[in-house]
């Protein structure tokens, strides 16, 4: 019988991860604003998703910008190496 609460939760970790990437990305590249993160998510309930990062406290946003990534750090240690967020790292390293 298949968990269903556990695969929930995975599939929604799952979604957060791809934000906080995407999240990472556009700031690498110069954008800042949710709006652009909304364009440039595959994810139809993007809206949710950034809802639910902002209220955990993993991104925080000013007048529609996201100046900064909570435990930024964690993040680039993710993407960069080689280890996390791209090779399937669960979010919960982050909190």
């Amino acid at each position: 019988m298949m968990d269903y609460h556990r695969s929930r939760d995975q599939f929604e970790e799952d979604r957060i991860d791809e934000v906080l990437e995407l999240i990472w990305i556009l700031r690498e590249e110069g954008e800042s604003h949710i709006e652009d993160v909304r364009k440039r998510s595959e994810d139809p309930n993007v809206s949710q998703v950034l809802y639910i990062v902002e209220s955990e406290g993993l991104v925080s946003t000013d007048n529609g910008r996201i100046p900064s990534i909570s435990r930024g750090k964690n993040v680039q240690k993710m993407l960069s190496g080689g280890t996390g967020l791209q090779n399937g790292c669960c979010l919960r390293s982050l909190r």
